[in-house]
């Protein structure tokens, strides 16, 4: 039991450790999460002293019944706080519908560079093409293939500063779309 209990301290720290550095890396538009993953860090922090100062009372029962009182908690923080605070970022649902409205029969998906590439071919209506490199995407774009869905951090590296010749077709949180 000791054991256990002091894992979890240990994983308690590591996360207090990764929230840091995710606190200090965050760009502006994810800066509003911080403290909801800190509130989280509370909750698992606050989960794990109780759990080891039950321990060291010898209130075993209590010991244990901390753990899951302390997943409850934290579930329902991350549900009912933080992913109604994510979903407005996440673009990708909002244009594979802008896309697919607009989409010829000739036309291809393809992305490139992008976090979350699950999210991308499960909103689309068709096969995405995964592009693994620059010259692929430069190709797709030059021949004007269809949609590309990329990082918006992607498009200075990828059209340079002719973004007049070759604009986003639109744009969400973090993702961009290319005509």
């Amino acid at each position: 039991m000791f054991w256990s209990v002091l894992s979890y301290a240990v994983i308690v720290g590591l996360i207090a450790v990764g929230s840091f550095m995710a606190a200090q890396n965050y760009p502006g538009e994810y800066a509003q999460l911080v403290p909801t993953l800190q509130l989280l860090l509370a909750v698992l922090a606050i989960g794990a002293v109780a759990t080891i100062t039950f321990y060291a009372l010898k209130r075993y029962s209590l010991t244990l019944y901390s753990i899951p009182a302390t997943v409850f908690v934290f579930a329902f923080i991350l549900i009912s706080v933080a992913l109604p605070q994510v979903e407005p970022l996440k673009g990708t649902k909002e244009l594979a519908q802008s896309v697919t409205q607009l989409l010829k029969p000739t036309d291809l998906i393809a992305a490139y560079d992008i976090g979350n590439r699950p999210g991308v071919i499960f909103y689309n209506v068709r096969p995405v093409r995964l592009l693994s490199s620059e010259a692929e995407v430069r190709y797709f774009l030059k021949h004007k293939q269809g949609y590309l869905f990329t990082q918006k951090s992607n498009l200075i590296k990828l059209i340079g500063n002719k973004k007049e010749s070759l604009p986003a077709f639109c744009s969400k949180g973090e993702l961009a779309v290319l005509k």
